[in-house]
């Protein structure tokens, strides 16, 4: 399952799973780098980490979709 950070508060951020539900995680229990529209997912052990790669693809699709007016 992946999530997408929508906000990020002082003490939890914000999320959006894959169906459109809406998470809240500490921010003590998320990678310290994380930004606004980022993708998360958990890794084997559990843990939550950023997923380098969807957060990379889901921007290049944001850039590509702005211009039309659709970000």
């Amino acid at each position: 399952m992946y999530f997408s950070i929508d906000q990020i508060g002082k003490d939890h951020i914000e999320c959006e799973n894959d169906d459109g539900e809406i998470y809240y995680f500490k921010i003590k229990d998320v990678p310290e780098d994380i930004k606004e529209g980022d993708i998360l997912k958990y890794d084997k052990s559990g843990k939550i980490i950023k997923d380098e790669y969807k957060t990379k693809k889901m921007k290049e699709m944001a850039r590509q979709w702005a211009p039309m007016g659709f970000y």
